[in-house]
């Protein structure tokens, strides 16, 4: 099963494991000015253990710069439900901010519905938050997305709670609710792009479920996480127009994972 090495790597040292793994795939990442210039990355790999994902932060002290995600091509889905939140346990509390681009050949709409979902402020910002990170670097930040065609926000600290906490009781058929929580949300995001398909709004519906899922903590109870899992299996099957067919394959999906878990 994929996983996210527990040490954080310079650009270069993450750059050379990469090319190392992925001779016919080298990275590249695009001539970016020096502000986003990220010196702490870390990687996911597969079960070989060769690198397929990677993401990245640069500590500017009052704010984190954040980005750089890429994997390689044909590779595991759960990017982001496995680097995101490390990324989080490893960087400061400070407001982020980033630039959105397009997810794996998309127009980019992926990322910014998923980012959102775990706290990022993109399509509207709070003047507030915005403050709370120097003008001088917002306005390179807008520059460099118009110019780029990309998207962009902010992220204010602690914006996210780790959902991947350990909750010892024997309550599903795995034994810690981390990993049942990892299943679950690794399936979603493996279907996004046939929820997409979707209306936009319900895909953000399911995105704001996971949120609220991160921030519960490690004092949620079970049935309080359990019922938010429910709403989501019902959205699928209800608001979309093959949902029946979704949680069927929803399932299936979940059924491989935990025998994934497993081997």
């Amino acid at each position: 099963m994929p996983k996210v090495l527990n040490q954080v790597f310079s650009f270069e040292e993450m750059k050379k494991r990469w090319n190392e793994d992925n001779p016919n795939e080298p990275y590249v990442r695009p001539t970016v000015p020096f502000w986003y210039d990220l010196n702490n990355w870390i990687i996911r790999v597969d079960d070989k253990d060769k690198t397929i994902s990677t993401t990245g932060w640069n500590d500017n002290g009052e704010y984190l710069v954040v980005g750089g995600t890429k994997s390689i091509s044909n590779s595991p889905t759960g990017h982001m439900s496995d680097l995101f939140p490390y990324r989080e346990k490893m960087m400061p509390s400070k407001p982020q901010i980033a630039t959105f681009g397009p997810f794996r050949g998309g127009d980019g709409s992926g990322w910014i519905s998923a980012s959102e979902g775990i706290g990022w402020q993109i399509t509207r910002k709070d003047r507030k938050l915005l403050n709370s990170i120097p003008a001088t670097i917002v306005k390179k930040v807008k520059q460099f997305a118009k110019e780029s065609n990309l998207a962009w926000g902010i992220r204010p600290a602690n914006g996210i709670k780790k959902w991947q906490m350990v909750l010892k009781k024997s309550f599903t058929p795995l034994n810690e609710m981390e990993e049942w929580m990892q299943v679950f949300i690794n399936s979603i995001y493996e279907m996004q792009r046939k929820l997409d398909r979707g209306t936009g709004r319900n895909w953000f519906d399911i995105t704001d479920i996971i949120q609220k899922i991160a921030y519960m903590g490690e004092g949620a109870e079970h049935k309080d996480i359990m019922k938010l899992f429910r709403e989501i299996v019902e959205i699928i099957e209800t608001k979309y127009k093959n949902g029946k067919e979704l949680k069927e394959e929803l399932n299936k999906i979940i059924q491989r994972r935990k025998g994934e878990l497993y081997q």
